[in-house]
């Protein structure tokens, strides 16, 4: 398999299918003390292409440098994006007061970043307490450094 080292430490193609490869092997911890993401944050990397463009390489880099600034980027646009339309995203009656909370107590957890070639990225928190989060997590997407999206993973599948 492929290493590529950089500043984050290697990054090791750990699986290829049907000439799609999936890079793993980087971790990065939050930084934040106020936010309470305790374990390390997996950092995946997908291309169609079994080499790391420099581009992607820079990408990565600029945005783990400032993981806890994306962090509550994504909390936030999150949060707006339940609070401006919850009834798209399944967020029932007994979930609303949840929307209200700080930033820091926002109830999703595990967050995961994945990278992808065209510079959009995503940070995906595998767990919350809103239906949606049930089983895949909520994601939110990237284009370089500005949220563009929340992705509804609850009806996702599970790739084999």
């Amino acid at each position: 398999m492929e290493n590529v080292k950089f500043k984050y430490g290697t990054i090791q193609l750990t699986a290829e299918v049907e000439q799609e490869y999936f890079w793993s092997g980087v971790t990065i911890n939050c930084g934040n003390k106020k936010m309470k993401f305790q374990e390390a944050i997996p950092v995946s990397i997908f291309t169609k292409q079994k080499r790391l463009e420099s581009s992607l390489l820079q990408l990565i880099e600029s945005v783990l440098s400032k993981v806890d600034s994306f962090l509550e980027t994504a909390i936030l646009y999150l949060k707006n994006t339940l609070l401006e339309n919850p009834s798209k995203y399944h967020i029932k009656d007994d979930e609303l007061a949840e929307l209200d909370l700080d930033m820091y107590d926002f109830p999703v957890d595990l967050p995961e970043i994945n990278f992808y070639e065209n510079m959009e990225w995503m940070i995906r928190f595998a767990t919350g307490r809103f239906d949606i989060c049930d089983p895949y997590g909520i994601a939110v997407c990237f284009k370089e450094e500005q949220p563009i999206s929340v992705e509804d993973l609850s009806e996702n599948e599970i790739i084999d």
